[in-house]
């Protein structure tokens, strides 16, 4: 973020003093004035600490998850969820902010980069979460065993599929795998920001399984012409589920979970 990036969100600003306690730290931070990567923590007014790396793109986690809410959640579909599913948790801060709004969901949280992993068990740790986030060093995506995850210049953008400089071996596993081996019956909120691979991991999953996902909420990528963010839309719409759409973000509600609410007496 610069001056002119600072300016425009001023519209928001309140919102992130509302939502900041240190919010005079987490702006110079923004204006990458911090010592670069240097382990900060930022402390949102609600409790919940945040280990960062200054001056990287960790920080704009606060603004999207909770300032901006680009994961188009409400309050009462956070607080009602009892199993979510975080798929590229990164440092954790979505993870972090659905236990705090939901006092009995149970959390999956799966990151594959190292050192983004490393903060995300940190983070669990220090706001004491362990019993209620289990963090895995995973990748998700339609395929099982090892793969090549390309490295991004940034602490975000991590991919199987974007190829941008060096990569690292990681191990990948299936969202049928997450069902079946963490013996998960439902996911009421699935959460998915994973750098292009969204749609091999949701093209393979059984047919079946879709029934017994809640909510879906992505960042979704334009890889190519025939995985995009307009296909994806579609796919979910075959899927049986009712998608909004804001730019890259999407929101995927089961059809069965609001035939439920209606048909309710």
């Amino acid at each position: 973020m610069n001056i002119k990036s600072v300016l425009c969100e001023l519209p928001s600003w309140p919102r992130y003093l509302y939502w900041i306690e240190d919010w005079d730290k987490y702006l110079l931070d923004r204006l990458g004035v911090l010592n670069n990567h240097a382990e900060i923590t930022h402390t949102l007014r609600n409790g919940i600490k945040l280990k960062v790396r200054a001056s990287t793109s960790d920080a704009c986690v606060i603004a999207h998850i909770v300032v901006k809410n680009f994961y188009m959640l409400s309050k009462n579909e956070i607080k009602n969820a009892e199993t979510v599913v975080d798929l590229g948790a990164h440092i954790g801060l979505f993870s972090l902010w659905t236990a705090s709004r939901s006092k009995k969901a149970a959390i999956f949280s799966f990151e594959p980069e190292p050192s983004n992993y490393n903060l995300l068990e940190y983070n669990i740790e220090t706001n004491k979460l362990q019993l209620r986030i289990k963090p895995y060093r995973l990748a998700l995506s339609g395929k099982n065993g090892e793969l090549e995850l390309f490295k991004s210049s940034e602490s975000v953008g991590h991919s199987l599929n974007f190829k941008r400089g060096d990569s690292i071996k990681i191990q990948s596993i299936t969202l049928e795998d997450i069902f079946h081996d963490y013996n998960i019956s439902k996911i009421d909120i699935l959460k998915v920001d994973i750098e292009g691979a969204e749609y091999s991991l949701l093209k393979c999953l059984d047919e079946s399984l879709f029934s017994r996902i809640g909510i879906i909420c992505m960042e979704c990528h334009d890889v190519n012409s025939e995985n995009n963010i307009d296909s994806m839309q579609k796919f979910l719409k075959d899927k049986g589920f009712i998608v909004k759409r804001n730019k890259e973000q999407i929101k995927a509600i089961n059809k069965l979970i609001v035939t439920k609410k209606v048909l309710k007496p």
